[in-house]
Protein backbone atom coordinates (compact mmCIF):
# COMPACT_ATOMS: atom_id res chain seq x y z
CA UNK A 1 0.00 0.00 0.00
CA UNK A 2 2.89 2.48 0.82
CA UNK A 3 3.93 1.81 -2.73
CA UNK A 4 0.78 2.75 -4.40
CA UNK A 5 0.76 5.85 -2.26
CA UNK A 6 3.95 6.70 -3.02
CA UNK A 7 3.27 6.18 -6.71
CA UNK A 8 0.32 8.24 -6.47
CA UNK A 9 2.16 11.23 -4.90
CA UNK A 10 5.27 11.20 -7.46
CA UNK A 11 2.09 11.02 -10.53
CA UNK A 12 0.78 13.79 -9.04
CA UNK A 13 3.62 15.93 -8.69
CA UNK A 14 4.57 14.47 -12.63
CA UNK A 15 1.12 15.95 -14.00
CA UNK A 16 1.71 19.24 -12.06
CA UNK A 17 5.62 19.96 -12.58
CA UNK A 18 4.55 18.89 -16.68
CA UNK A 19 1.41 21.21 -16.90
CA UNK A 20 2.08 24.28 -15.13
CA UNK A 21 5.87 24.36 -15.15
CA UNK A 22 6.72 22.43 -18.66
CA UNK A 23 9.42 20.58 -16.38
CA UNK A 24 9.11 16.29 -16.99
CA UNK A 25 10.02 14.16 -14.07
CA UNK A 26 8.21 11.17 -15.73
CA UNK A 27 6.84 11.69 -18.92
CA UNK A 28 2.69 11.50 -18.80
CA UNK A 29 2.01 10.26 -22.43
CA UNK A 30 -0.93 8.63 -24.19
CA UNK A 31 1.46 5.55 -25.01
CA UNK A 32 -0.07 1.98 -24.12
CA UNK A 33 2.57 1.32 -21.45
CA UNK A 34 1.62 4.05 -19.39
CA UNK A 35 -1.82 3.12 -19.61
CA UNK A 36 -1.19 -0.53 -18.52
CA UNK A 37 0.58 0.88 -15.67
CA UNK A 38 -1.51 3.40 -13.99
CA UNK A 39 -4.86 2.33 -14.67
CA UNK A 40 -4.49 -0.81 -12.26
CA UNK A 41 -2.82 1.53 -9.98
CA UNK A 42 -5.67 4.28 -10.05
CA UNK A 43 -8.73 1.24 -9.29
CA UNK A 44 -6.62 -0.05 -6.31
CA UNK A 45 -6.10 3.43 -4.96
CA UNK A 46 -9.82 4.57 -5.23
CA UNK A 47 -11.59 1.39 -4.57
CA UNK A 48 -11.20 0.97 -0.86
CA UNK A 49 -12.78 4.96 -0.84
CA UNK A 50 -15.91 3.62 -3.24
CA UNK A 51 -16.40 0.26 -1.25
CA UNK A 52 -16.75 2.53 2.06
CA UNK A 53 -18.92 5.03 0.58
CA UNK A 54 -22.09 2.64 -1.06
CA UNK A 55 -24.29 2.92 1.83
CA UNK A 56 -27.68 2.78 2.20
CA UNK A 57 -29.51 4.90 4.75
CA UNK A 58 -32.95 3.80 6.64
CA UNK A 59 -34.57 6.07 8.43
CA UNK A 60 -37.55 4.42 10.44
CA UNK A 61 -39.38 6.83 12.54
CA UNK A 62 -41.71 3.97 13.81
CA UNK A 63 -38.91 2.06 15.64
CA UNK A 64 -36.63 5.49 16.28
CA UNK A 65 -33.77 4.03 14.27
CA UNK A 66 -31.32 4.70 11.59
CA UNK A 67 -30.03 2.23 9.92
CA UNK A 68 -26.71 2.28 7.59
CA UNK A 69 -25.45 -0.88 5.38
CA UNK A 70 -23.27 -1.51 3.20
CA UNK A 71 -23.67 -2.56 -0.71
CA UNK A 72 -20.47 -4.57 -1.10
CA UNK A 73 -20.45 -6.61 2.56
CA UNK A 74 -23.32 -7.37 4.56
CA UNK A 75 -23.00 -5.43 7.49
CA UNK A 76 -25.32 -3.15 8.82
CA UNK A 77 -24.67 -0.31 11.77
CA UNK A 78 -28.17 0.69 13.95
CA UNK A 79 -28.70 3.45 15.92
CA UNK A 80 -30.92 4.37 18.14
CA UNK A 81 -32.54 8.06 18.18
CA UNK A 82 -32.40 7.99 22.44
CA UNK A 83 -28.46 6.99 22.17
CA UNK A 84 -27.44 9.34 19.64
CA UNK A 85 -27.06 12.91 21.37
CA UNK A 86 -27.82 15.02 17.66
CA UNK A 87 -26.59 15.56 14.53
CA UNK A 88 -24.21 19.18 13.21
CA UNK A 89 -24.65 20.02 9.94
CA UNK A 90 -21.64 21.40 7.86
CA UNK A 91 -20.80 22.55 3.84
CA UNK A 92 -17.91 21.50 1.41
CA UNK A 93 -17.48 23.06 -2.09
CA UNK A 94 -16.27 20.85 -4.49
CA UNK A 95 -16.63 20.94 -8.51
CA UNK A 96 -20.02 20.52 -8.79
CA UNK A 97 -20.85 23.53 -6.14
CA UNK A 98 -21.36 23.46 -2.42
CA UNK A 99 -22.93 20.20 -0.79
CA UNK A 100 -24.39 20.43 2.39
CA UNK A 101 -22.98 17.08 4.94
CA UNK A 102 -24.48 16.11 8.09
CA UNK A 103 -22.76 14.34 10.81
CA UNK A 104 -24.29 11.95 14.05
CA UNK A 105 -23.18 13.02 17.16
CA UNK A 106 -22.87 9.76 19.87
CA UNK A 107 -21.10 10.12 23.51
CA UNK A 108 -19.36 13.43 21.40
CA UNK A 109 -18.14 11.48 18.70
CA UNK A 110 -18.97 12.15 15.01
CA UNK A 111 -19.80 8.29 14.53
CA UNK A 112 -21.77 8.83 10.72
CA UNK A 113 -21.45 11.17 7.91
CA UNK A 114 -23.94 11.74 5.37
CA UNK A 115 -23.46 14.23 2.29
CA UNK A 116 -25.98 15.56 0.16
CA UNK A 117 -23.47 14.87 -2.92
CA UNK A 118 -23.80 10.66 -2.18
CA UNK A 119 -28.00 10.35 -1.93
CA UNK A 120 -30.26 12.62 -4.11
CA UNK A 121 -33.21 11.89 -1.59
CA UNK A 122 -30.72 14.04 0.53
CA UNK A 123 -33.64 16.60 2.17
CA UNK A 124 -36.20 13.42 2.90
CA UNK A 125 -32.84 11.96 4.78
CA UNK A 126 -32.42 15.19 6.81
CA UNK A 127 -35.98 15.63 7.27
CA UNK A 128 -35.73 12.15 9.06
CA UNK A 129 -33.54 13.73 11.55
CA UNK A 130 -35.99 16.18 12.50
CA UNK A 131 -36.49 14.20 15.89
CA UNK A 132 -33.29 14.51 16.76
CA UNK A 133 -31.29 17.41 18.31
CA UNK A 134 -29.70 20.22 15.64
CA UNK A 135 -26.35 20.74 17.66
CA UNK A 136 -25.62 23.37 15.10
CA UNK A 137 -23.49 23.92 12.18
CA UNK A 138 -19.37 23.18 12.23
CA UNK A 139 -16.59 23.90 9.59
CA UNK A 140 -16.29 21.54 6.99
CA UNK A 141 -12.58 19.53 7.51
CA UNK A 142 -10.78 16.68 5.06
CA UNK A 143 -8.82 15.20 7.45
CA UNK A 144 -12.04 14.35 10.08
CA UNK A 145 -14.81 13.27 6.66
CA UNK A 146 -11.56 10.93 6.07
CA UNK A 147 -11.29 9.80 9.74
CA UNK A 148 -15.03 9.67 9.97
CA UNK A 149 -15.06 8.04 6.65
CA UNK A 150 -12.70 4.84 7.79
CA UNK A 151 -14.15 4.55 11.00
CA UNK A 152 -12.48 6.40 13.19
CA UNK A 153 -13.87 8.61 16.17
CA UNK A 154 -13.88 12.46 15.52
CA UNK A 155 -14.46 14.85 19.17
CA UNK A 156 -16.94 17.04 18.00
Amino acid sequence: MIFFSTFSIFYQLSVISQYYFDFVIMKIGDGPGFHIFAAPIFVITSLPVTILNSTIIKIDKDAKTITFKNLFWNSSRVYHFNELQGYVHSSYRAKGGSYEVIYLIKDSLRIERIAEAYYSNFDELKNGFLPLKNMGKRSFNYYYHLKILFRSPVYD
